[in-house]
């Protein structure tokens, strides 16, 4: 693990600049867990995972950047800052435009709540090209879930289990516990307002996903489990409807939140349990906390 040190114009902000990048929660390229921006960097045709975190204040402002790969070169180094350098354009200075802002009452209001914020740029020619296609669809929503489905389908495989190898960790790709799933015109889970949610709830209610999760019971028999996912926040990843399905089957499911922290798991509190399976019904006193993601 290498760490990078990068010291961005002031005034910088970290969370505004990922928002800004990712554009929607539901970006598993682009990702944020509220402290620390992870993404998959492409160098000299590898793919490198870097996890950045900002430790200075907005004025004063310091950003970590943590390569997981075996043997950086001090080139290699240098031109992984580069690209986090242009990605969250931690080099513009954009004091005249802070000045010029400054000069008119609303606009001065509005530099002043994203104040920090730097114009980000996607690292590639071809990922900007990529977004510009996909995001001229219906949504950007559904331009997000394009891109996602590239990624996952297109990108590079290889970059996750070879680090974790180096590691002394082992890796099994689950495709049947996957996300982005249809919902049913009848659903039987409408307690779910987020159409992502409701068609892994509807899914949930499959041969196959019955399948799938046995698969994963018998693998933790014998295994110490970690179910990982693109999302960090559990009750912002469908993990957590895998969690309710282990859950209604007693077995214990621990989130890992930190490093330092981990949160047991309870039950979706709209969930309803019958035998082994759940569904999610419509209740107007339930408030779904995943409404406007």
């Amino acid at each position: 693990m290498k760490l990078i040190s990068l010291y961005p114009a002031a005034p910088f902000r970290l969370d505004l600049t990922v928002w800004a990048l990712r554009r929607r929660a539901n970006n598993i390229v682009d990702r944020w867990d509220e402290k620390t921006y992870r993404r998959v960097l492409p160098l000299d045709g590898r793919a490198v995972d870097i996890a950045v975190m900002q430790t200075g204040p907005q004025d004063d402002p310091e950003l970590n950047i943590e390569a997981a790969s075996s043997g950086l070169s001090p080139e290699d180094e240098s031109a992984i800052a580069a690209i986090v350098e242009r990605t969250l354009g931690t080099g513009q200075d954009l004091f005249e435009f802070y000045r010029f802002a400054s000069e008119d009452a609303q606009l001065s209001q509005l530099a002043q709540r994203y104040r920090g914020l730097k114009p980000p740029r996607f690292p590639t020619l071809f990922e900007a090209v990529i977004n510009g296609i996909a995001s001229q669809q219906i949504t950007l929503t559904l331009g997000i879930i394009l891109l996602n489905r590239l990624a996952t389908d297109f990108g590079n495989n290889e970059t996750l289990p070879g680090n974790l190898r180096s590691a002394g960790i082992g890796y099994t790709h689950m495709a049947g516990l996957g996300g982005l799933r249809h919902a049913r015109k009848d659903s039987p889970n409408m307690g779910w307002h987020n159409s992502s949610f409701r068609g892994f709830a509807d899914y949930m209610q499959t041969e196959e996903f019955e399948k799938n999760l046995e698969e994963l019971i018998h693998l933790a028999e014998s295994e110490q489990i970690a179910l990982m996912c693109a999302e960090a926040l559990p009750w912002r990843c469908h993990r957590s409807l895998i969690a309710d399905a282990l859950w209604v089957r007693d077995i214990r499911v621990e989130h890992i939140m930190s490093m330092n922290r981990r949160s047991p798991h309870t039950l979706t509190p709209f969930g309803q349990v019958n035998g082994l399976s759940i569904t999610y019904p419509p209740d107007a006193e339930s408030k779904n906390q995943l409404k406007s993601i």
